[in-house]
């Protein structure tokens, strides 16, 4: 499945022009794609997109960007989204970016045994910049494109709370490691004087015996 935000292809684009974008998509768990690009979409009868435009805009279109926030199903604590406030850039020059997404459904159960059914996701970025020829020559088209894929498992996250008990387990552990590393690290320190000193004993007995 795929989807599409385009530009008109009436008039001229202007070099510091831009647009804020923000919404809500519906996916199907299938693979797809959703994208920002130059000219008019047009599904053709075979499924593919076909953006029209005039050329003289594409040196215009840079498709530079801000992702300030991208989140696949409802939020919960703990949530990381690895393109939160991401920016690319190709200066000026006009960009073909991609980001290729592998979502793993997840489920959170809260303490309280709420659940909210979501998304992890991680992200491989790709850009390339574009020279759009003259028309009918092969080309790819300036704008942002996300590629998105399934996993077939599912993750799980439970919130917990630790006891007091399990608390002050965890910091025996710690101060009981921390004396054990201190007494092995004082032990080595010990030995190596030691033996120090037995070798400045025998050089100085070495000495007498000459």
């Amino acid at each position: 499945s795929s989807s599409s935000s385009s530009s008109s292809d009436e008039g001229p684009l202007r070099r510091d022009s831009g647009c804020r974008v923000e919404g809500h998509l519906r996916l199907r768990k299938v693979k797809g794609n959703f994208h920002l690009a130059l000219g008019r979409a047009e599904k053709m009868p075979d499924g593919r997109l076909v953006h029209h435009f005039k050329y003289s805009q594409a040196k215009n279109f840079k498709a530079s960007h801000t992702i300030h926030m991208l989140r696949f199903g409802s939020e919960y604590p703990g949530m990381v989204n690895p393109l939160d406030n991401y920016t690319g850039s190709l200066g000026d020059t006009a960009g073909h970016y991609q980001y290729f997404l592998k979502l793993v459904p997840t489920r959170f159960q809260s303490l309280s045994g709420a659940s909210i059914d979501s998304a992890q996701f991680s992200a491989t970025k790709q850009q390339a910049p574009v020279e759009v020829m003259k028309a009918g020559s092969p080309h790819i088209i300036p704008g942002v494109f996300f590629v998105y894929e399934f996993s077939a498992y599912m993750v799980t996250v439970t919130e917990t709370t630790q006891s007091l008990s399990g608390f002050l387990t965890s910091i025996c552990a710690i101060v009981g490691g921390t004396f054990t590393i201190a007494g092995i690290v004082s032990s080595m320190v010990h030995h190596g004087k030691g033996l120090w000193s037995k070798q400045r004993q025998r050089a100085a007995n070495t000495k007498l015996s000459e």
